[in-house]
């Protein structure tokens, strides 16, 4: 099983290469966890993905869609989020629906990659000041009033690497679990993130009309939701491992 791409942060590629080529040659399967990682080694045998899982069930959500003013980030805030998008979404949100929140929970985290943490410190104040953003620390997704929750958002920026390898995350299984649709930044961010009907991309433009169309047919998303995440359960994994042995 292949969980990165070795080859692009090895110090010597080509030794990394032969490396990752004589493991590839000995395995009647090369399992990797994204599709860029599929893509790149094919070229060294048969691959298939072998995907994170869903920790817990599907639990059906509360389908008072007039109750739910929340749009929800569950995860690190640091530079990897698109805060230019970020804010113009925010306004342009506020603007056509001022009762909708965004609700920002985790920690802030500053990055060792040499981000400058004086300028992300500005831009959490900036959000902090608007009337429809709320941050609060960590805390477990069950502590999170998701009946309140109308959809999850990951808008992560363009142009990252290691963003730009992401299938889909354990972190996305839990936000499913619970039958929140999964708004993520539109291209060309994210492009290898699953292609599903209830993801939906989005920017400052098309915001609005997305989380009306969210809001209209959440009761109607809720059967693939809960398909999806049945048919990716630890045993489901488990019994994928299985065929190999």
């Amino acid at each position: 099983m292949i969980n990165d791409d070795f080859i692009s942060v090895a110090y010597s590629k080509s030794a990394a290469e032969w490396a990752l080529k004589k493991s590839c040659d000995i395995s009647n399967t090369i399992l990797t966890v994204s599709v860029p990682l599929q893509n790149s080694l094919s070229r060294f045998g048969k691959t298939e993905l072998f995907l994170p899982w869903t920790s817990g069930e599907y639990v059906t959500p509360s389908l008072d869609v007039d109750s739910k003013n929340l749009i929800l980030f569950w995860g690190y805030i640091n530079f990897r989020l698109d805060y230019d998008r970020i804010n113009r979404m925010i306004d342009e949100v506020y603007r056509t629906n001022p009762e909708m929140k965004f609700l920002f929970v985790g920690p802030i985290g500053h990055s060792t990659r040499g981000d400058n943490t004086e300028k992300l410190d500005d831009v959490i104040a900036n959000l902090r000041e608007k009337k429809n953003v709320e941050f609060r620390p960590p805390s477990k997704l069950s502590d999170i009033e998701v009946d309140k929750v109308l959809a999850a958002i990951i808008p992560y920026r363009p142009n990252d690497p290691e963003i730009d390898a992401i299938t889909i995350s354990n972190k996305t299984f839990q936000l499913l679990s619970k039958g929140l649709p999964i708004l993520i930044s539109d291209l060309p961010a994210m492009p290898n993130f699953v292609n599903q009907e209830f993801v939906f991309r989005i920017n400052p433009e098309n915001v609005s009309d997305v989380v009306g169309k969210v809001k209209a047919g959440f009761g109607e998303l809720q059967p693939a939701i809960s398909k999806y995440v049945n048919e990716n359960t630890s045993q489901m994994r488990m019994e994928q491992l299985v065929r190999y042995l």
